[in-house]
């Protein structure tokens, strides 16, 4: 008979913004750490880690210390291509997240509930400036 896994801490997003304040490399050329890392150094979950980095990222307002993520993990960086590469993946998968959402979900229950065509086309004009400004971002 196996014992259950231990019981993980429920960290709460600003403690775990904390934890991770100093966990993530600040250090210019210093490999990133992995979200696996992190989550093993803090004892915390996938989940918790994320709730921290976002918080990381909202509270990171006066623009002090660009937090930027890759395929190998999280880091702090000053470098403008690194950030820019950050943008621009950020951006394109917003881009399929607003498209799918309109075609996926917005335009058929606007079907479904009886909007007229002008309601539609409205709800897609909306959307479709929406992408446009976001292929501004990814071309800048």
């Amino acid at each position: 008979m196996s014992l259950p896994p231990p019981r993980r801490r429920r960290w709460t997003a600003v403690e775990m913004a904390e934890r991770l304040l100093d966990l993530i490399p600040d250090t210019e050329g210093a490999p990133p750490i992995s979200g696996k890392s992190l989550q093993a150094a803090t004892g915390a979950s996938d989940h918790q880690v994320r709730s921290g980095v976002r918080l990381l990222r909202d509270l990171n307002t006066d623009g002090k210390w660009p937090l930027v993520s890759c395929h190998q993990g999280y880091y702090f960086t000053l470098r403008e291509n690194e950030v820019q590469n950050f943008q621009s993946r950020n951006a394109l998968v917003s881009m399929a997240l607003l498209r799918r959402g309109l075609t996926g979900a917005i335009v058929p229950w606007l079907v479904k509930t009886g909007a007229t065509d002008y309601q539609i086309q409205l709800a897609r004009r909306q959307v479709n400036r929406l992408l446009e400004d976001l292929r501004d971002l990814v071309r800048t």
